[in-house]
């Protein structure tokens, strides 16, 4: 039920981009009608809507597959639909009438719909040059100067297409796009007041970032931070509100409206200081967001670090106490002259090879981690052959699953050391290793003796716990339990 409810937030979150565009189509068309029945609102929404609804399909579909066949569905979804949409339109003149889906839906939904993959493909690919580079044009204040900028390209796109905007508000937000070709010179005469008036909201976004919550809020607290937006407040309005009203839009003597938002001329109206205190309000819990999500990026680098250092030093401790053994069990065999002392020099340089190489990486094969075991048991039983029997069954198809290095010889070890050495009399060891899909289950019994503390057999079980919990955080089960004089060990891990 819990991953039906996390799908199903993950898809909404997939195709909100598309929705939120959509509606705000509707929102637009809703106002052309030049109508306020709610009843309309609802039918042109769920219109709108509606019609989308294949779009909004190919992006989630598209989204989940990415892929080639992730492409062609995509494709297929917003290019051939909306043209066949458009043909339609243009060939029955009902379904124009009844059809809100033009251009300018299809422009927007699949600009949405570009920039969603867009992001979450810099979120999959590890970092590069471009990539940061890329991914730096979204950042907060990018995304903020690029909504401004796009306010001032429409708003002015509005004003060119109407006759006197001054003088008949309010207008329709409507663009002509005939008009901004033919009628370029009044769309930048527009344009270029409309982006006076965004970069003092921009430079209200930034001062309010970098100084009053970076270095008010942040060293003085909530009451200075207060004390200081109202300063801003005071001081800012009138001084903005003078410069819009010195901008050639506001110059003309028959103009009875003005763009500050009390419509007038008076620069200490309250509507002016609601006006600015709506951006403080609006901006500051958004920079505080970003700055929190910022700050936890970078706590989870750390983290990150952290963990790194610890497996390593855990991996650290499995190490010198293998090489001990081993070359205790090679010196006992090098005073009685063996013939298989040869044997042991090359297994031990095989495991130290691969400590040294395979085991500093995140992850190595199954099969690797299997042959590394099989060497080590080949060590043990060279000494304990006479001593032990020893029972082993290794997992088919090992070579398709990917496992942290080291961890299963802790089982060994632990095995070996407790009870294999020391038993008095003939002792046994049985170690299971099986894969069932891709979960690998791993059983370890051997003898054990009454006499022996609890807490230094546990401790290589710690090691291996905490390793576990680093790198198989809720995918693995570790069970150990005591049966007259043996010691269980059962290891259940989900492999990648």
């Amino acid at each position: 039920m819990l991953k039906i409810k996390e799908l199903l937030i993950r898809d909404f979150y997939r195709y909100l981009p598309l929705l939120s565009v959509i509606l705000l189509e509707a929102h637009i068309r809703f106002l052309l009608n030049d109508t306020q029945a709610r009843a309309e609102y609802l039918l042109v929404s769920f219109q709108l809507v509606f019609e989308c609804l294949p779009l909004l399909a190919g992006h989630c579909i598209a989204s989940n597959q990415l892929n080639n066949k992730a492409i062609l569905t995509w494709l297929t979804c917003f290019i051939f639909y909306p043209l066949c949409l458009i043909v339609l339109n243009g060939q029955n003149a009902a379904f124009e009438l009844w059809s809100y889906f033009n251009l300018e839906v299809w422009f927007i939904t699949m600009a949405a719909s570009l920039l969603w993959f867009i992001q979450h493909t810099m979120k999959q690919v590890q970092k590069n040059k471009f990539i940061t580079f890329f991914s730096g044009l979204f950042s907060l204040n990018n995304v903020v100067l690029i909504l401004v900028i796009g306010w001032a390209l429409f708003v002015a796109g509005i004003f060119n297409s109407h006759v006197e905007p001054m003088l008949n508000q309010p207008i329709n937000p409507v663009i002509e796009l005939t008009k901004l070709i033919s009628d370029f010179g009044p769309f930048l005469f527009y344009l270029w007041q409309f982006l006076f008036i965004s970069s003092l909201i921009y430079m209200t976004f930034l001062l309010n970032r970098y100084v009053l919550i970076r270095r008010v809020l942040t060293e003085q607290g909530t009451i200075i931070f207060c004390a200081a937006v109202l300063l801003c407040l005071i001081v800012l309005t009138p001084t903005y509100s003078y410069l819009i009203l010195a901008l050639p839009v506001n110059q003309v003597p028959e103009y009875i409206t003005t763009l500050l938002p009390s419509g007038n001329q008076n620069i200490f109206s309250p509507y002016n200081y609601q006006f600015m205190f709506v951006v403080f309000a609006v901006s500051t819990p958004i920079i505080l967001a970003f700055e929190r999500q910022k700050q936890d990026a970078k706590m989870l680098e750390i983290s990150k670090h952290q963990i790194q250092t610890e497996l390593k030093l855990l991996q650290q401790q499995i190490n010198p106490h293998f090489l001990f053994n081993t070359l205790n069990n090679l010196y006992a065999l090098t005073l009685i002259k063996s013939d298989e002392a040869p044997d042991m020099v090359m297994q031990l340089s095989n495991l130290l090879r691969y400590s040294v190489y395979e085991g500093q990486k995140a992850q190595v094969n199954l099969s690797q981690e299997v042959t590394y075991l099989q060497d080590y048991m080949a060590l043990q039983t060279i000494r304990n052959k006479e001593k032990c029997n020893i029972n082993v069954n290794w997992p088919d198809n090992a070579n398709q699953h990917q496992i942290a290095p080291l961890l299963l010889v802790i089982l060994l070890e632990n095995a070996f050391k407790h009870g294999v050495d020391k038993s008095v009399d003939k002792c046994e060891l049985i170690f299971n290793m099986q894969l069932q899909n891709n979960t690998l289950i791993v059983e370890c019994i051997n003898d054990y003796e009454q006499d022996q503390s609890t807490k230094s057999i546990g401790i290589g079980i710690e090691n291996l716990q905490r390793r576990l919990s680093l790198m198989y955080h809720n995918k693995h089960s570790l069970e150990t339990h005591q049966t007259s004089n043996k010691w269980h060990v059962k290891l259940t891990m989900e492999l990648d």
